[in-house]
C-alpha cells in the first residue's frame, strides 16, 4: 500500500511489522504445542497413578483373602472362556433366521388344526340345565323356611 504510493519508509515499517507478527505467531504456536504436550503428559501421569492405585488395592485384597496369582489366572481363563462362549451364542442368535409372518400364520393354522382334532377326540359332555322349581302356592319365604324346618324336625333319623 505504502510502497505503491511511493512511501518507502512506510512500506519497510509494514514489512517489519508483518515479520514481527509472523515471528510472534510462530512463538505462540510453539508455546501452544508445548502446553498441549504438557497436558498430555499430565493426563498420562494421572492414568498411570490410577493404574498404580488399582494395583495396590488389588494386592491388598489378594493378601487379605489369601488369593494366589494362579487362582486369579485360573479365574481370568474361566472368564475368557465364558466370554468366548457368549460371543458364539450371540453369533448363532444373530445368524438364526427370524420367523416371518408366513411362518406365524402356518403355526397358527397348525394350532387350530390340533385344537379341532382334540375337540373331536373328546366326547362332548351334555350338561342339562336344572328345571326351575315351581311353587304350587305363593307362600312367603318365611313360611317356606318354617315349613322346611318343621318337615326336617319331624323326620326320624335312623343313624342315631
Amino acid at each position: 500500500m505504502s510502497f505503491k504510493a511511493g512511501d518507502k519508509q512506510g512500506a519497510f515499517r509494514y514489512v517489519r511489522q508483518s515479520k514481527l507478527f509472523s515471528e510472534s505467531r510462530n512463538k505462540c504456536t510453539q508455546l501452544l504445542e508445548r502446553v498441549e504436550e504438557v497436558i498430555s503428559l499430565i493426563a498420562s501421569a494421572e492414568s498411570t497413578k490410577q493404574v498404580y492405585e488399582a494395583i495396590q488395592i488389588g494386592m491388598k485384597a489378594m493378601k487379605e483373602h489369601n488369593v494366589s496369582i494362579e487362582d486369579i489366572n485360573t479365574h481370568l481363563k474361566e472368564v475368557d472362556d465364558l466370554v468366548a462362549a457368549q460371543r458364539k451364542i450371540n453369533v448363532a442368535l444373530e445368524s438364526a433366521p427370524l420367523h416371518s409372518l408366513a411362518d406365524e400364520e402356518d403355526i397358527e393354522e397348525e394350532f387350530r388344526n390340533l385344537e379341532a382334532e382334540l375337540e373331536d377326540k373328546i366326547s362332548p359332555v351334555h350338561v342339562e340345565e336344572p328345571e326351575p322349581v315351581l311353587h304350587a302356592n305363593d307362600d312367603s319365604p318365611d313360611e317356606t323356611v318354617e315349613s322346611l324346618s318343621n318337615n326336617l324336625s319331624s323326620m326320624k333319623l335312623g343313624a342315631m
